[in-house]
């Protein structure tokens, strides 16, 4: 690996980077534009030996916004696509990667770690390769997903493959993720919890349980 500094404009994206990374309304983002405005670049990124970005998308972008025509980076020595995704997880520290970017890369079929990877291949074998687009759109976690299926699995007995798809698309659809495990928590009856996944409809609790 060599610090090298490199013209912005040779250099390539990142095919795999989720789109969302870079999402110039977040506070994040703000606060990255503030820091090298006032302190110039203060970390290197990381690119491949063809110049692809690994790590430092977001870097990259703002110092464009900013007029910058140069910045330095950590060049590798390899532009094997194997060594570019490992080190694009490994890399990707200064701004944690979020469940919703996981599946996105699931569905450009690049490497996401092993415990993400069973997790979005069982939420897949269920609920449709439109399940995991629908979490990407809704910028929602298959973590927190994955639990609300094995808590309601467990809660009501029904471990039958067209209750779980039923579950995901009340999840999705109808309510969330984090309201079907609220509701398991609070004890809601559990054939009102099934009814209610069947016929897609929300639950409310006012004063009892009720379909609304």
């Amino acid at each position: 690996m060599n610090l090298v500094k490199v013209n912005l404009e040779d250099l390539k994206p990142n095919p795999h980077n989720p789109p969302q990374r870079v999402d110039k309304t977040k506070a994040s983002y703000k606060n990255l534009v503030s820091s090298i405005t006032r302190a110039g670049q203060i970390e290197p990124i990381t690119i491949s030996s063809d110049n692809v970005i690994v790590n430092g998308t977001r870097r990259t972008t703002v110092m464009k916004e900013l007029g910058d025509t140069e910045i330095y980076a950590n060049r590798l020595n390899s532009n094997s696509a194997i060594l570019f995704d490992s080190m694009f997880i490994e890399c990707n520290v200064v701004e944690k990667i979020s469940g919703a970017q996981w599946a996105w890369r699931f569905l450009q079929k690049a490497p996401v770690p092993k415990n993400l990877n069973t997790i979005l291949t069982r939420l897949k074998r269920i609920g449709g390769i439109g399940c995991i687009r629908r979490l990407v759109d809704l910028n929602k976690s298959p973590v927190s997903f994955n639990a609300g299926l094995s808590m309601f699995r467990n809660y009501t007995g029904k471990l039958d493959l067209k209750s779980s798809r039923q579950a995901i698309y009340w999840m999705l659809y109808v309510d969330s993720a984090y309201r079907m495990k609220w509701l398991i928590s609070e004890f809601v009856p559990v054939q009102l919890l099934v009814n209610a996944v069947r016929d897609k409809k929300h639950i409310s609790m006012r004063g009892h349980w009720d379909e609304v």
